[in-house]
């Protein structure tokens, strides 16, 4: 009995042998072609619940005399990786001009990181609202999205059906089948591999806007786990005018799918330990949902860390040294004088008196009480013998 791989790669064959019978101007049968393409790449992509792998985007031509803007020079290159949970994604690359590396994680819809211009600069953080995986540029290389009509952004082929394109072509070929998606500002052809469980084999979008032909082809697939395909060789080739301007290949190692990643790989290493506005860290930060054409927003802090999340923490500044304490000198001829700083800034104690002090002090009242109260007595005594009608004795 054949296994359920083997059954696929019969039917897909065939389908291949099959195709022939299906007229290209069925209405109906393009129907149920596109349905059975757009399910079967959506469940393909849903089969891929984690993911782990490294790359490397050579470049092996590149015109920079194009304008920014219509050509892939700011394109990513070099050696990066990507590590993918249910709930956290992060995203290690470079950029081929200027060597921008990046080093960012999405997690709880806030994405944050670090990037740097070049090996010797410093570090300078980023935060901001998380854009969904199938927008990131690692997912339209493996040709798991796809460009949008505008080409700012990219979609999984389900959800780009919805994105303003006309299918204007639905054709078996001789190891694919072809979708062809049409708009005003430009045109994609998608060749859908059924020996690859629906994965995307080749790609090439016109683009009117730009004037430039972008196309992607897979190479060869690995296949991590039975029945789940992943690219490891992809061939990008941008053209103009039939003229080759660019040309890069990216090379896919190390490829684990639905595998338990460890924690660490999904964080920045030593993220909580950077201290930025510190010598090899700027304190400069970027606003991941900054609107172009508005001042870009920046961090007042001076100085300041991050937690494993993202999230910023102040760093107190120091508090600078009270000045010296300006003290009154103590003594009954001293005076205050400006300026000056007792050499003993704390007040003498005070002395208190001898215990024989205090004795002789309280006999003398004793004695002052008691005389007081003799002579009131004997004024009494006076009063009482003087004869009747004598003046008063004072």
């Amino acid at each position: 009995m054949p296994t359920p791989h083997l059954a696929r790669l019969l039917a897909s064959a065939v389908c291949l042998l099959a195709a022939p019978l299906v007229r290209a101007d069925d209405p109906a049968e393009r129907e149920r072609l596109l349905n059975e393409v757009r399910d079967g790449n959506r469940k393909a992509l849903a089969a891929i619940r984690t993911l782990s792998l490294d790359f490397d985007l050579q470049v092996i031509k590149a015109d920079t005399e194009l304008p920014i803007e219509r050509s892939d020079v700011q394109a990513p290159a070099g050696r990066g990786l990507y590590r993918q949970s249910e709930t956290t994604y992060r995203l290690l690359s470079a950029r081929g001009i200027d060597k921008l590396i990046s080093d960012m994680v999405a997690r709880n819809g806030r994405a944050f990181g670090v990037t740097k211009p070049g090996v010797n600069s410093a570090w300078s953080f980023f935060s901001g609202t998380a854009p969904i995986k199938e927008r990131l540029w690692i997912w339209e290389y493996l040709l798991l999205s796809h460009p949008a009509p505008s080409g700012e952004s990219s979609f999984a082929f389900d959800t780009l059906l919805g994105e303003r394109y006309a299918v204007s072509a639905v054709e078996r070929t001789e190891d694919s089948v072809r979708v062809q998606l049409t708009h005003p500002a430009g045109k994609l052809d998608l060749h859908f591999s059924p020996k690859h469980n629906w994965m995307v084999r080749k790609r090439v979008w016109d683009s009117k806007v730009l004037q430039l032909r972008y196309q992607a082809e897979v190479t060869e697939f690995a296949e991590p786990r039975p029945g789940v395909y992943l690219p490891r060789t992809v061939a990008y080739r941008t053209s103009g005018n039939g003229e080759l301007q660019e040309l890069r290949q990216l090379n896919v190692t190390n490829v684990v799918v639905n595998q338990p990643i460890p924690p660490e790989q999904l964080q920045i290493p030593e993220l909580t330990e950077m201290i930025f506005g510190s010598d090899h860290y700027s304190s400069g930060y970027t606003d991941l949902n900054w609107v172009p054409g508005s001042e870009p927003r920046r961090s007042p802090l001076e100085s300041y860390q991050v937690d494993a999340d993202g999230y910023v923490i102040p760093r107190p500044r120091p508090k600078p040294e009270p000045p010296p304490r300006q003290v009154i000198p103590y003594g009954i001829n001293d005076f205050p004088v400006a300026g000056m700083v007792s050499q003993n800034p704390d007040p003498p104690e005070r002395q208190l008196a001898p215990w024989w002090v205090w004795g002789i002090v309280s006999s003398l009242g004793v004695v002052v009480i008691a005389a007081g109260l003799e002579i009131q007595r004997l004024r009494k005594q006076v009063r009482a013998l003087a004869p009747p009608g004598s003046p008063p004795t004072r």
